[in-house]
């Protein structure tokens, strides 16, 4: 006899609302009618016939417990309790004539409105209503098309209130509508986190901005989704379904305010069980985004929790990339942390991990914590002809003070292969540090003529970068300078130029401002192009479109490698112009050479893209052929 309310649902295009009318019917609450013929705007006096039909039909059934048990629990579930604070649940008549009223009187908008305005939160007795009801007042509000005339504030009380209901915590949360908290009250929560993102992708599409409080409840629903999805050991499903997607990482992490709410949360669920493996990536990469955020301590915590549960659940990889993350973002004593954590549960790599912390934090200014980490250190065979262990003889002290070198120049007259090119590296920066210019140039005379082409490069860039970076001499007497060193290293060490070579001549050029005005620079821009360098142009045309006079600045680009990297060669070089330009004050060459850097650097994203996703179908390929 019902049935005649489905034609009209799927004439607003609410067909999902079918189930919800079974169930309703099935559970014996005739007034349930007279609610959704309310909300789509169906007559009283239809609703009202058709619930008293429906009534009579049922007297005549037996009253037998035939229902399912899923339907007899929905019918009790706590998404009918009221949204105010108020003892029970309103009464069945109340609920009847209310909706009878809003039929007839108001629609679902007028009736959102007159809920959300602050004539009726801010009252001793506001209008009640339940969760769902507010539910269905939205859909039939979204259905019409009128979340415009709603407004944006109404859309943001909205997810608060839901929010509410979704999140349980004992604290205050920081984003809430104090009338829409003084409604809410004792409630227990419900699942609304799906319809909380939803009403925020509504908000969205609508054109309206979303807040800071928007976020937040879009969030914190995600955590307690996930806490739900724990305790009810669902976790693969909801995962692979889509409900909980490790996606969601990226964002949880970011929001500082709800930290503490998610290490809560895995916490305590990592006491009780042991999580499933397609739980574990997701563990993961909440504590990686984390520590990208700073918030290296719960991130602690969490990695402390699996290990406590099970030590099998983390692997060596993971461990490496959380202790270069700590790194990175100069979280040192949380690093020593960790490596105190997890040395016990991977004894085999310790001793790599605390070279890498060591050398990590010692590089990047952080003497006391390298200090101390070299001493925990085990010296075994290999350890003691270390980068680490030429840090220690000058007390791992950045810049090094000169008489603590004093130790250093022995290695100078050591046979080059008993020198490893890390040793040399540090040994070099030490030494140029302390200002000893001469100990150093012969450290690499010495020892560069018996490396590899490559390791001699770098050796050789480093002393010529160095010398730029002191700032003295200047002008003409530092061109000659760099020259001259050029020359000693390509004669008694075989050094061939390479394109960092390159870009430290042309920074000596450029700091020679009597040598280039804006013009010249312009054209040796257009030369560098003309070299083979990129112009932001398919056809390579040089932008400023100055003649070919490379040769009366005397400087010809040497035979080098095809081979050219926009991070290592094309940015730093570009950079450099666009600081010349400014300070020559021509703007717009400037801008010119920032417009050929963006364009570059999306070609080479695009590059850096297609070759990852090459080496990762190699990877699988070889891993399905084993």
């Amino acid at each position: 006899m019902w049935r005649w309310l489905l034609p009209a649902l799927h004439t607003l295009g609410i067909r999902r609302h079918h189930a919800k009318l079974t169930h309703a019917f099935n559970a014996r609450v005739p007034w349930a009618i007279t609610s959704f013929a309310a909300v789509y705007g169906l007559s009283a006096s239809l609703a009202s016939n058709a619930g008293s039909s429906r009534a009579a039909s049922f007297a005549q059934l037996p009253r037998t417990s035939s229902a399912p048990s899923s339907v007899r629990t929905a019918a009790r579930s706590p998404s009918f309790i009221t949204i105010r604070e108020r003892e029970g649940r309103p009464e069945q008549t109340e609920t009847a004539a209310w909706t009878s009223q809003l039929s007839t009187d108001s629609k679902a908008l007028d009736a959102l409105q007159t809920f959300l305005s602050p004539d009726n939160l801010t009252t001793s007795n506001p209008r009640k209503h339940t969760a769902n009801t507010l539910k269905s007042l939205y859909i039939s509000v979204k259905a019409r098309e009128q979340l415009q005339r709603l407004g944006a504030d109404s859309l943001s009380q909205l997810i608060c209130a839901f929010g509410i209901l979704s999140a349980r915590s004992d604290k205050t949360p920081p984003f809430s509508t104090p009338h829409i908290s003084n409604l809410i009250g004792h409630v227990a929560p419900a699942g609304y986190s799906n319809f909380v993102y939803h009403l925020a992708q509504d908000k969205k599409h609508q054109g309206m901005p979303i807040s800071e409080s928007d976020r937040y409840w879009v969030m914190r629903t995600k955590v307690s989704s996930l806490e739900a999805a724990l305790k009810c050991n669902a976790c693969s499903i909801k995962l692979q379904g889509g409900r909980w997607h490790p996606r969601y990482c990226h964002h949880i992490a970011h929001r500082h305010d709800i930290h503490d709410e998610i290490t809560r949360v895995i916490c305590n669920y990592l006491q009780n069980a042991r999580p499933p493996r397609s739980l574990v990536p997701v563990l993961q990469c909440i504590a990686s985004r984390l520590i990208s955020v700073g918030a290296g301590s719960q991130c602690l915590c969490i990695i402390n929790a699996i290990l406590r549960c099970d030590t099998t659940l983390l692997d060596h990889a993971f461990i490496t990339h959380c202790l270069r993350q700590f790194l990175r973002s100069r979280q040192f004593r949380a690093a020593a942390k960790l490596l105190d954590a997890v040395c016990s549960a991977f004894p085999q790599h310790q001793r790599k991990w605390k070279l890498y912390i060591t050398m990590g934090a010692y590089r990047r200014g952080a003497s006391r914590v390298a200090r101390s980490t070299f001493r925990r250190a085990e010296i075994t065979h290999g350890f003691e002809r270390s980068a680490a262990k030429v840090a220690h003889s000058v007390d791992f002290r950045s810049p090094a003070i000169p008489v603590l070198t004093l130790k250093l120049s022995g290695l100078a007259k050591q046979e080059g292969n008993s020198l490893s090119s890390r040793e040399l590296h540090t040994t070099l920066h030490f030494l140029l540090s302390a200002g000893r210019s001469s100990a150093a140039k012969s450290l690499v005379l010495r020892h560069a003529p018996k490396l590899d082409q490559h390791t001699k490069a770098s050796l050789c860039n480093s002393y010529l970068s160095w010398t730029l970076a002191r700032g003295r001499p200047r002008n003409s007497r530092l061109m000659r300078k760099v020259l001259r060193l050029l020359d000693v290293f390509v004669q008694r060490c075989g050094f061939a130029p390479d394109r960092v070579t390159v870009n430290l001549l042309l920074k000596a050029m450029i700091q020679w401002r009597g040598l280039l005005d804006a013009h010249k620079l312009r054209a040796l821009f257009d030369h560098m192009v003309r070299s083979g360098y990129p112009s932001g142009r398919d056809d390579g045309i040089p932008p400023f479109g100055t003649p070919a006079a490379g040769g009366q600045f005397g400087f010809n680009m040497p035979r080098l490698p095809k081979g050219i990297s926009f991070a290592k060669h094309v940015r730093p070089m570009y950079k450099q112009f666009v600081k010349a330009f400014y300070l020559r004050g021509d703007v717009d060459a400037a801008k010119t050479v920032v417009g050929i850097l963006k364009v570059e650097e999306q070609v080479s994203e695009v590059e850096r893209m297609r070759r990852t996703k090459a080496r990762r179908a190699g990877q699988a390929a070889k891993e399905a052929k084993v």
